[in-house]
């Protein structure tokens, strides 16, 4: 028969913070009544506001569900998710709004003149500059003799990228084998691409974590790699490597021995602990990755690979 999809939509326009907004979720056609709704904000359980039942001229079943989400300015980075499960369904269907694409946060605006504080003399010229903050979102609007020839909204998030930071850790696992995992932190956008290397050759077929989304709005993902250093001789490198869009790859190596303790290798990764993207950060993070190339290298040379 015909497969179940879900529906969500929001307001048709944005409302600041303060007052409460409606959601509607709808999902079907299902064999029966047997579902359950569930509305999540971020990862926090929202409690529904109504929900209804209704059948079509087949005798199959929607479900309709709706949930109000009051509004703050620090709503910009939350999403609100509507998830539902069915006998029919093989695993629950879900979808999912960020609240940033109904919330409107009016500019808080502020004059300030260059020489602040000192008497200004008459028919002296002044400079005065006015500072509009905490707002959302960034609109352009052009008129012309007062009619409306342009008007867009402007994502921010699509010209910021923040580079992530990694680290490899090991520990013991009860059949012998050695646990090697890479933390791939704060980075964004979260499109990234993860290969574990053994001596410095890629791995193929390494399952690609899905990101978790800080509450910041940046991403954090974990990788685990079994190694079995028993049947090794040596010393034996692991590194993660995470390429994050087009820039250059950042990794981090572990060098683990069968005789001692694993002795981690020191190569770091490029990568602000901030949520925000300047430029002097990331011109800092592109010396790290040329100290990273070098230390990396340098590895693989000591291995002859």
């Amino acid at each position: 028969g015909e497969q179940p999809v879900i529906s969500l939509t929001g307001p048709s326009q944005r409302t600041t913070p303060g007052n409460s907004v409606p959601f509607n979720c709808t999902a079907g056609p299902f064999s029966s009544t047997n579902f359950n709704v569930t509305w999540l904000k971020d990862s926090d359980e929202h409690p529904p506001s109504a929900q209804s039942q209704m059948t079509d001229d087949k005798g199959r079943y929607f479900v309709t569900s709706k949930a109000l989400v009051s509004l703050t300015g620090k709503e910009v980075l939350s999403q609100i998710t509507c998830q539902v499960t069915h006998g029919d369904l093989a695993e629950p269907l879900q979808m999912t709004l960020n609240l940033s694409e109904v919330l409107q946060v009016i500019p808080t605006l502020k004059i300030t003149m260059d020489a602040d504080g000192t008497r200004i003399q008459v028919h002296q010229r002044v400079n005065l500059t006015c500072h509009a903050s905490h707002f959302y979102p960034v609109l352009c609007h052009v008129k012309h003799k007062l009619t409306t020839v342009f008007q867009k909204t402007i994502n921010l998030d699509q010209y910021l990228r923040i580079p992530p930071t990694v680290t490899v850790t090991q520990s013991s696992t009860p059949s012998g084998l050695v646990a090697v995992t890479c933390l791939v932190q704060r980075f964004y956008p979260q499109e990234t691409h993860l290969t574990w290397l053994e001596h410095c050759h890629a791995l193929k077929g390494t399952d690609q974590p899905m990101p978790r989304k800080n509450r910041d709005g940046s991403y954090t993902l974990e990788s685990l790699h079994l190694v079995n250093v028993s049947r090794q001789k040596s010393e034996w490198l692991v590194t993660c490597r995470v390429q994050h869009q087009q820039q250059p790859a950042v990794q981090a190596s572990l060098i683990l021995s069968t005789a001692s303790h694993p002795k981690r290798e020191p190569s770091g990764s490029p990568g602000p602990g901030t949520s925000t993207l300047t430029s002097v950060a990331f011109l800092l993070g592109v010396k790290v990755l040329l100290l990273v190339s070098f230390t990396v290298s340098y590895v693989c040379r000591r291995w002859k690979l």
